[in-house]
């Protein structure tokens, strides 16, 4: 294979810290020139935006020095749920009175103003990101490329729009966090470079069950409170896609993937600083594993 490499980075929402070790190893290493591009989702956006821009160290930080304060918030999961269905079925609420259980606001605050991001850096950078939004309006996935993106931080507030837990600005457009209908879509990658090896960062467990399932349909009937009819046959299928590209990946000689030992997997809303940094340090020591299977 003549072609560089392609990364794929994985969300998860706090479990991105993995991905956030993986990508700092990777930028220590000085990988760049094994790579042709980075595809991204969630909070992979962030770890590739911050991984292309050499700012990889100060990235992963905010995890355990920042997102651990507001950022998720559990103890909303009960009253927020309730909200979303009062407001679908019973009487308008308005926008800014629902509870969330995970602020993504926040995250856009952090980048802009306090781990500010190089953004232009990242659009003259020669390696592109391309971000995996859901389109609300058609259901289909799109993959946006930052570098031609007008409102970088506008992106990445749809990218990390994780519904049913965020609740979306009306204004916020037609588009959410593309994991929440394929968190992988290892298909498209190899249909897209096919010849080229693909390393896949994934920050979840490898041991799927049915609980998986189950959550998947309780989270479908809420998100079917805030965009109705359109997100229950999504979450449905979500699970199969995982699974399918997860045996695909193993099959696949030209696929590498990168995932947390099962001991150290963690959940995410995981808000224990030790144990995202031992995730983050395990992310980390995979970076030479990566660069021998590049070679």
């Amino acid at each position: 294979m003549s072609e560089k490499a392609v990364l794929y980075l994985g969300g998860g929402g706090m479990s991105g810290v993995f991905g956030g070790g993986v990508v700092t190893g990777l930028e220590r290493i000085n990988i760049y020139d094994k790579l042709k591009a980075v595809y991204s989702c969630s909070a992979g956006t962030l770890n590739g935006a911050y991984f292309l821009t050499r700012q990889s160290d100060q990235e992963a930080s905010i995890y355990w020095e920042e997102l651990v304060y507001g950022f998720i918030r559990r103890r909303n999961i009960p009253i927020a749920a309730l909200q979303r269905f009062w407001h679908r079925y019973i009487k308008s609420i308005k926008h800014d009175s629902i509870l969330n259980a995970m602020y993504a606001d926040k995250v856009i605050d952090l980048i802009q103003n306090k781990k500010v991001l190089q953004v232009e850096t990242l659009r003259n950078q020669p390696i592109p990101l391309y971000v995996k939004l859901l389109n609300t309006s058609n259901m289909k996935i799109e993959y946006r490329d930052v570098r031609h993106e007008e409102k970088i931080f506008d992106l990445f507030q749809s990218g990390i729009s994780a519904i049913p837990y965020y609740y979306p600005k009306p204004d916020n457009g037609h588009y959410v966090d593309g994991a929440i209908k394929e968190p992988l879509g290892l298909d498209y990658l190899l249909e897209k470079n096919p010849n080229s090896k693909i390393v896949v960062v994934f920050n979840l467990t490898m041991n799927r069950n049915f609980g998986h399932y189950i959550k998947n349909g309780l989270e479908g009937l809420l998100a079917n409170t805030m965009y109705p009819g359109t997100f229950i046959k999504c979450f449905m299928q979500r699970e199969k896609s995982v699974r399918k590209s997860l045996n695909l990946a193993l099959k696949e000689g030209r696929v590498l993937i990168i995932h947390p030992h099962h001991d150290s997997v963690v959940q995410s809303w995981i808000l224990d600083e030790n144990k995202l940094k031992k995730l983050y340090n395990e992310g980390m020591d995979t970076a030479e594993l990566i660069n021998n299977f590049l070679e």
